[in-house]
């Protein structure tokens, strides 16, 4: 099931238009993950899909707008 939800979120990304997919998610739990090293060029290289997690959304944002991005408790 969690698998069928990764696709739907890379899929959903992809029909957006967006570039950038932030996941914690690195596809360590199961060998056959659409976020996982088997399908990591795939996601990059057909969907045009950058995986980043929190930290590098946040730097990304400071970057490029001067601002932090924070989790609220």
């Amino acid at each position: 099931m969690a698998d069928w939800a990764d696709f739907d979120i890379a899929a959903a990304h992809y029909s957006y238009g967006y570039e950038l997919l932030c996941t914690e998610d690195q596809g360590k739990l199961v060998s056959n993950s659409i976020f996982g090293t088997q399908h990591a060029a795939d996601v990059q290289g057909v969907f045009a899909l950058q995986s980043i997690n929190l930290m590098d959304l946040a730097a990304l944002c400071w970057k490029r707008f001067g601002f932090p991005l924070r989790r609220w408790p």
